[in-house]
């Protein structure tokens, strides 16, 4: 898979280990992320600066399961064309 090729399956069906999922929207990063740890303070505005670079910011995509079935790290995820 190439690098946020994900961003491309919005409401499209995937498989994972032959179970399918609906792509349902993207994730946008939390303005949290501005936060310096442990602190109150903002330095930094990550979601804007990512958005400069990447042209988005998102962080990866929500996804709705459509049957039962197990999953495990390592399989492998099929475009269901």
């Amino acid at each position: 898979i190439n690098a946020w090729e994900e961003r491309k399956w919005i409401n499209k069906i995937i498989k994972i280990n032959n179970v399918p999922f609906k792509v349902y929207k993207h994730i946008p990063r939390c303005s949290a992320t501005n936060l310096q740890p442990n602190t109150d303070n903002v330095t930094i505005n990550l979601p804007s600066e990512l958005k400069k670079i990447y042209n988005h910011f998102d962080m990866g995509i929500y996804l709705t399961s459509l049957s039962d079935g197990k999953i495990h790290i390592g399989d492998k995820v099929v475009l269901d064309d």
